[in-house]
């Protein structure tokens, strides 16, 4: 069995978010809190116990495995090559997503040079930046990514930038760029 056919598109990952996002903001009452608005992206350590990893978790949709930490990544998606039910750990397995939920605008460079290092065909990089430092913020990432030879033909990578004050009226507030190292697609 290949894991060919379990490859998410940035395409797939946005129609998921936004279905979940849409879902689910409506019930999420403490705008301002980063704290909590962590949480509500990919939970914390109470709600990981009970298998809730947030909206970004949620669209796992039962074809992958959810970790929270592995690799010192907010998120990793991950299934075993017969299947994402394997209780004795004894089939080989992939990871297919890395998602990185950084409040801080200012550290998406620094999220971005911790993913690049990781073979992962999904890179997810969730940020709040102001609208007026987007186009600057996406000269930076694809002079970083055009710079790595290293990863250019083997990893996508999708950008999802929110309301920079966690705004939550709707999900025509997120803009969405997708870089494949090789040239920029905005989805």
């Amino acid at each position: 069995m290949s894991y060919k056919g379990f490859l998410i598109s940035p395409q797939e990952f946005k129609k998921r978010f936004l279905q979940h996002y849409a879902d689910s903001v409506k019930d999420f009452s403490k705008k301002g809190d980063k704290k909590a608005w962590t949480t509500f992206m990919i939970g914390n350590g109470a709600s990981r116990e009970k298998g809730d990893f947030g909206i970004l978790g949620r669209c796992a949709q039962g074809e992958y495995r959810v970790s929270a930490e592995e690799l010192r990544v907010d998120q990793t998606w991950w299934r075993f090559k017969t299947g994402i039910e394997n209780r004795d750990y004894s089939d080989e397995w992939q990871y297919f997503v890395a998602i990185e939920n950084e409040n801080e605008p200012d550290r998406i460079i620094f999220t971005l040079s911790k993913l690049r290092h990781l073979n992962i065909p999904l890179k997810v990089v969730v940020s709040y930046p102001k609208k007026k430092d987007i186009p600057s913020l996406e000269r930076k990432i694809n002079e970083i990514i055009a710079s790595d030879c290293t990863d250019a033909d083997r990893n996508t990578y999708l950008f999802a930038f929110g309301p920079y004050d966690w705004n939550i009226q709707g999900v025509g507030q997120w803009q969405f760029y997708t870089h494949n190292l090789i040239e920029r697609n905005p989805t």
